[in-house]
């Protein structure tokens, strides 16, 4: 039979899911295996003076940046996302050290009778320390301003979206023999977290093996961020030698892994005598958090989609990702075209009906 494109095509783990067959890295088991939780900043932004902690029972270890042998940070595009936080904290919720032992509800005991000792610095949470930039141009805008009939300016702001993927973030991490280490769970990138840990070792870490579980869906959200527990994960397992499960709560996963970038756009558009949009200047400003991560990325696709599906014969569009002391953003479904649709829609709705007309209209 010929293919159609008419045709559906069943997926491959179709079978698996509907069943309920599908091992997820929550359902996974093995002899003798370890959890591990996570103490995590509760300051934006401070310097971390002391951790003290209550006497730890047999069989369970903390691992923190003084057992990484190799560069404490998580390969992306820029290295500055370190795999435990240091002498300095940055966000809320920025990991501190893994707890990790046989029993779960030990290790929550542990966490929560945990003090930090810290003194506070300054957080920044506005739009004011630029850590990338980016601007492109098409035409002649100036010349188009110049000429312009009629100018209008808006700016629109959309928030922080959270991927609500069903399965939360989680990997297990476990010896396969004195020189390998593997990482199995869900994730959408294995390369990322291959790379991720590699570094993070160094030349004379051990060998490492990626294995992608069943997804619970991901959205992005899957992207980036598990090579940052990946790496906490593969320590735990070099550490203890044992088989070690990271799985988040709802809670935790919605609190501290990445986000939709909230966003701030200013659009201002040149109309001709005609009513016909002649130059659109437009400036992107992301709210990136405490980390750069994928925002770079972000950031050049947002751009690149600045007169959404008009055409309009000059542009200069510029654009800013900047740092605030907030959970580290990233990649979601869109990679910022989603925000910069939004407000290139609102910009020319607003064209279309300015304010008074809609008020007018509305009253009769």
């Amino acid at each position: 039979m010929k293919p159609s494109i008419s045709r559906s095509v069943p997926k491959v783990d179709n079978d698996e899911k509907i069943s309920g067959k599908a091992l997820y890295v929550s359902d996974l088991r093995m002899p003798d295996m370890h959890y591990a939780r996570t103490l995590r900043s509760s300051k934006a932004h401070a310097k971390v003076l002391e951790i003290i902690m209550p006497a730890l029972p047999e069989g369970v270890v903390v691992v923190d940046h003084q057992d990484i042998e190799g560069i404490n940070v998580v390969k992306m595009i820029f290295d500055d996302w370190p795999v435990f936080a240091e002498n300095e904290v940055t966000y809320v919720g920025e990991p501190l050290c893994l707890v990790v032992g046989p029993d779960r509800a030990v290790l929550h005991e542990i966490i929560e009778n945990t003090k930090v000792i810290y003194e506070d610095l300054p957080a920044v949470f506005d739009f004011s320390h630029s850590v990338v930039q980016r601007s492109f141009s098409k035409g002649d805008t100036e010349k188009a301003f110049l000429k312009a009939h009629r100018i209008i300016t808006k700016t629109y702001e959309t928030g922080y979206q959270e991927q609500a993927y069903i399965e939360p973030q989680g990997l297990l991490g476990y010896p396969e023999s004195a020189h390998k280490i593997v990482i199995k769970g869900s994730m959408q990138c294995p390369y990322y977290i291959k790379n991720a840990v590699d570094m993070m070792f160094g030349p004379n870490g051990p060998d490492v093996r990626i294995i992608q579980a069943a997804v619970g869906g991901a959205f992005g959200g899957k992207e980036e961020y598990p090579s940052l527990i990946a790496c906490q994960v593969a320590l735990a397992v070099k550490k203890t030698g044992k088989p070690v499960q990271l799985v988040f709560s709802r809670e935790e996963d919605m609190t501290v892994t990445t986000k939709r970038h909230p966003s701030k756009i200013l659009m201002s558009c040149a109309l001709d005598e005609n009513h016909q949009m002649t130059a659109i200047k437009a400036h992107v400003a992301l709210d990136g958090g405490a980390r750069t991560g994928l925002s770079g990325v972000v950031l050049s696709r947002a751009m690149l989609a600045v007169t959404g599906a008009y055409t309009v014969p000059n542009i200069l569009a510029t654009g800013d990702v900047y740092m605030t002391h907030t959970v580290p953003t990233g990649a979601f479904r869109g990679f910022g075209a989603p925000q910069m649709m939004f407000a290139i829609e609102m910009f020319v709705h607003d064209i279309a009906f300015p304010r008074s007309k809609r008020m007018r209209s509305s009253s009769g």
